[in-house]
This record gives C-alpha cells, sequence and structure tokens, in this order.
C-alpha cells in the first residue's frame, strides 16, 4: 500500500519500491528469445507493434513509419548485461546475478533522444542526471 511509504497514487517515477526488475525487460526478454532461436524482428513484434495495438495505438506507435511517434531505442543485442552493476532504486532484483543479453544504448522519444548509456562511472557534467545505466538527456515527454 502506497500510503504506508508516503507514496504518490498513479506515479511510477515516485512509486516507493517502484516496479522491481523492470529495467531488464526487454534483455530478459531478448536473453531466452535468442536461446529459442527467436530473431530480432521477433522482438521488435512483441516489444512494439503488438503493444500498440492491443493499447489501440497503432496508428501512431509501434512501428517507424511516417506520420507516426519515431520512439525507438539503439539497441546492441550481443552486449552482455551484468545485473549486478545495474543502479537499482531499492535493493534485490528478480534478475540479480543472471547476465542478461542485449543492451539499450539510446533512447528515442517522438524523435527526440532522452537517454544515452554511458559507460562511466557517474554524469560528464554536474548538471546531467544519472540515470539506472546512462545519462538521462531529456524529461517530460
Amino acid at each position: 500500500d502506497d500510503d504506508d511509504h508516503g507514496g504518490d497514487h498513479g506515479n511510477f517515477l515516485k512509486a516507493w519500491a517502484g516496479i522491481s526488475g523492470l529495467q531488464f525487460g526487454l534483455t530478459a526478454t531478448w536473453t531466452e528469445a535468442a536461446r529459442r532461436n527467436a530473431s530480432l524482428a521477433d522482438l521488435s513484434r512483441w516489444w512494439s507493434t503488438a503493444p500498440a495495438e492491443l493499447a489501440g495505438l497503432a496508428k501512431r506507435k509501434g512501428s517507424l513509419e511516417r506520420g507516426k511517434d519515431a520512439d525507438f531505442v539503439v539497441w546492441s543485442p550481443d552486449i552482455v548485461t551484468p545485473t549486478d552493476r545495474v543502479f537499482h532504486r531499492h535493493p534485490g532484483s528478480p534478475y540479480a546475478g543472471m547476465p542478461l543479453r542485449g543492451q539499450v544504448r539510446r533512447t528515442y522519444l517522438r524523435g527526440h533522444q532522452v537517454f544515452v548509456h554511458d559507460d562511466a562511472k557517474g554524469p560528464r557534467h554536474p548538471s546531467e542526471e544519472v540515470g539506472a545505466c546512462g545519462i538521462v538527456v531529456r524529461r517530460g515527454w
């Protein structure tokens, strides 16, 4: 119950414990999918096209086409993500100790870069905000 922790109802970014392991959803899916010989096209359908259709947003989201929002990630499917080295808001993760395949290098929302992975241990500039594994370039989209 959010009331026990002074939570802000309906705001995942302010939720007391967040959503444990959410940052590993794409890499966990790809780790198992690749092991089972699925393709990157399958992954794209599972994480983009199908959810947009399910949510009734396929006219704006789910694929890169003229007239649609340009929401996408630049993805390195073969990099192994050591889950124990990724920042967690609170200790504990369902993926602790598991090496997962794939790493998001950049994230774009409506065509604007909003995140860039940074292999350095901290921000490049004092004004930058460090996210789970990189720098949040822009908020408020």
